[in-house]
This record gives structure tokens, C-alpha cells and sequence, in this order.
């Protein structure tokens, strides 16, 4: 008997994604030998992928999206979007972990002020974002206006390390997102990071901005309509 091990999705960004290709292969009624033959690879490759073993490239990942339907955006049903809230808010979950992820963020002001889904909803993210500040592991910095020209304007990333797995950017575009462990993008990345928090407002000072914008733009009165916060 083959032994298939087990996968926890929310332990690695290469556990996700492996959990993630097996679900796929497994419900396109695919063994990993036919899936490598499809997309001009081994079985064996395939299966570390899906194993945490072996990080996939991009060609490997682009010629899975091609084989398995994965990578059209299309049209998002309401139930497409439920189960994508669904499964956001169950990621959430992973901050309230007995040992959480060691977590920090930095953020443009213009977040605070563009509007998306009315001032309700973007009173309840910026209440839900003051309140991290309670969370030693967890610090959200406000990369203010006065900055000017810096280094995320190219777009936003995020770096991931791990203590038994490589360390890992990723990067996300109006088409699709990526993931790399190529060391030299990885060392681009954290560089980027760094520059980005020395010159961001220190947590202090960013919960005083996000809290005055709340108030002055979006009023600090909680709405009737109190949902869960993705």
C-alpha cells in the first residue's frame, strides 16, 4: 500500500499548495503519472510537489493551471464568493493559534482612505486592525503619504519564513499570483521589506492615523450591520 502523507494546508504556503494540487489532480480523475504526462514531467516530480518536498517552479505551475482548468479567473458565482469568504476567514484562524506566525505589515495610507464596500465596512476593517495592537507577535505599520516614491510602489509582496522550509516570496498581479524560493528574489524582497519599515510610521503612530481616519472619514459609530471582518 502507497503511503500518502498528510498535509496540513495551513502550515506552509508549500503544504497549501501541495494539499491544493492533490485535491485537483484527485477530482480530475488523474493518477500523478498521467498528470505528469500531461504536462511533460514525471510522476515522481508531481508527487514531492504534492508532498512539501520540492518547491514548484512557475512553468511547473502554469502547465497545472493549463491541465487542470485552475488558472481562469472567469465569473464568480455568489456561491464561488461565500466559499472564498469562508475559506479567507478560516486562514484567519491561523493568528489565533496557540503559536501563532511571527506577523508584520506594512501598509500604504491610500488603503485607509479608498472606500471599498461603503464606510460601514471599512469602519469595521480599520476597528479590526487597531485591535492587533493588543498582539505582541502581530505589528501593522502605515507607510504614510509624506513618503513619497519607495520601494513598494512596484506592487505589493509578501516574504514567508520557515524554520524547516525554505524561505519564500510571494508576488501577486492583476492575472495571477506567484510564489518563489529563488534565494536572489527572496533577498530582493526582505531587502524591500526593510527599506519599507524604516521609512513607514512606527505602530504607535500608525493605530493613531488608522484611528483618525476611522473617525474623521468614516465616523467612529458602529454600524447595525455587524459581520465577520475577511
Amino acid at each position: 500500500m502507497v503511503h500518502i502523507r498528510a498535509l496540513d494546508p495551513s502550515a506552509s504556503p508549500l503544504d497549501y499548495f501541495g494539499a491544493e494540487l492533490r485535491r485537483k489532480r484527485e477530482e480530475a480523475g488523474l493518477k500523478q503519472s498521467e498528470l505528469g504526462a500531461c504536462i511533460f514531467c514525471t510522476g515522481s516530480l508531481v508527487g514531492q510537489i504534492e508532498t512539501a518536498k520540492k518547491v514548484p517552479t512557475r512553468d511547473f505551475s502554469e502547465r497545472v493551471d493549463a491541465a487542470l482548468g485552475t488558472g481562469v479567473l472567469g465569473n464568480r458565482t455568489e456561491e464561488d464568493l461565500d466559499a472564498k469568504l469562508a475559506a479567507r476567514m478560516e486562514r484567519q484562524r491561523i493568528l489565533e493559534r496557540e503559536h501563532p506566525p511571527v506577523t508584520w505589515v506594512v501598509l500604504s495610507e491610500a488603503v485607509l482612505h479608498q472606500e471599498i464596500g461603503g464606510a460601514n465596512v471599512m469602519r469595521e476593517q480599520l476597528a479590526h486592525l487597531l485591535t492587533m495592537r493588543d498582539r505582541r507577535w502581530l505589528d501593522v505599520q502605515v507607510l504614510p503619504f509624506e513618503a513619497g516614491q519607495h520601494p513598494g510602489l512596484m506592487g505589493s509582496f509578501t516574504t514567508m519564513r520557515f524554520d524547516g522550509d525554505p524561505d519564500i516570496v510571494y508576488t501577486e498581479d492583476f492575472m495571477q499570483g506567484h510564489m518563489t524560493a529563488n534565494p536572489e528574489a527572496v533577498r530582493e524582497g526582505a531587502l524591500r521589506y526593510d527599506q519599507l519599515q524604516a521609512i513607514a510610521l512606527s505602530v504607535e503612530n500608525s493605530a493613531a492615523l488608522i484611528a483618525r481616519v476611522m473617525e474623521e472619514r468614516y465616523g467612529n459609530e458602529p454600524g447595525p450591520d455587524q459581520r465577520d471582518v475577511a
